[in-house]
């Protein structure tokens, strides 16, 4: 549902060269190691806050959204089409600040035979790959209202289910 978050902070790590930083150091490093290489002040890497909204995240309570309108956000979406329609639109338009990257990133698909992008709407990431890696079979995986009418390619396809389901492919 914000995406857009994850998009930006990938964005913004690609800057930094954190892949890079990862990659030339060989092995996996620790956050005081890679807030040294970029220079970063020690004081501002702390996690707790992270932590904190981790805990608001897993707790069982109700969700300041679910109290205001008596049921979970997936529940409502799908009840209200139009803001399911905006909805939609909105992760098509994440999606696509994602495929910007992923032409810059074109090394991370070498070797690989078949993605699957859950939750992937309406194949915005998934049609990208599949045109810069035409060997790759790309299927996306969406609720079935979502993937209906989509058309797949050579090596992109449509697959109608759920996340806590198995659909048959």
């Amino acid at each position: 549902m914000l995406n857009f978050i994850s998009s930006m902070t990938l964005k913004r790590a690609i800057q930094l060269g954190i892949p890079d930083i990862i990659h030339n150091h060989g092995q996996p490093g620790t956050l005081p190691q890679l807030a040294s290489v970029l220079q970063i002040d020690p004081n501002k890497t702390d996690l707790h806050y992270l932590g904190f909204h981790g805990r608001l995240v897993t707790q069982k309570d109700l969700t300041p959204f679910e109290l205001a309108c008596g049921m979970d956000f997936w529940h409502w979406i799908n009840q209200n089409p139009e803001a399911r329609k905006q909805f939609d639109k909105t992760m098509d338009n994440d999606s696509k600040v994602i495929s910007l990257a992923l032409k810059d990133c074109k090394s991370v698909f070498e070797g690989l035979s078949s993605i699957v992008d859950v939750g992937g709407g309406t194949g915005t990431v998934a049609k990208t790959i599949s045109e810069a890696f035409p060997h790759l079979k790309c299927t996306v995986l969406d609720l079935p209202n979502v993937v209906a009418n989509l058309t797949g390619s050579e090596n992109l396809n449509f697959v109608g289910g759920g996340m806590s389901s198995y659909p048959s492919c």
